[in-house]
């Protein structure tokens, strides 16, 4: 599955875009330069990319989906890796609370 995974990374994210585990079955994606919808684009045909994709094992077919949460670094609202992180991660599990197998932003209550 990881491999399946990340070969898909490989061959759809861009020159510039940085992917990595950061753990089981976490990724981290950055994507510089690049405005929400443009990411949430990307990431949406990516997402289904992988959602048509699967993995043979032992003999059986297996199919898997990609639930995505994503933040902006935005130099008018700074924030630090750590703050991205988090920010990032809430958006993924509101994306696993609204079903599965989708891509959310993370909203600022501003």
């Amino acid at each position: 599955m990881l491999k399946s995974f990340s070969s898909c990374l490989k061959k759809n994210l861009r020159k510039n875009d940085l992917a990595g585990r950061i753990g089981g079955e976490e990724f981290a994606i950055a994507l510089p330069n690049t405005i929400l919808e443009d990411a949430i684009k990307l990431l949406n045909n990516i997402r289904l990319l992988l959602k048509n994709n699967s993995v043979e094992l032992d003999g059986k077919t297996i199919y898997y989906t990609v639930s995505i949460g994503v933040t902006l670094f935005n130099k008018d609202y700074p924030a630090n890796l750590d703050i991205l992180s988090k920010q990032a991660d809430h958006a993924l599990y509101k994306a696993k609370k609204s079903g599965k197998n989708c891509v959310i932003p993370y909203l600022r209550n501003i």
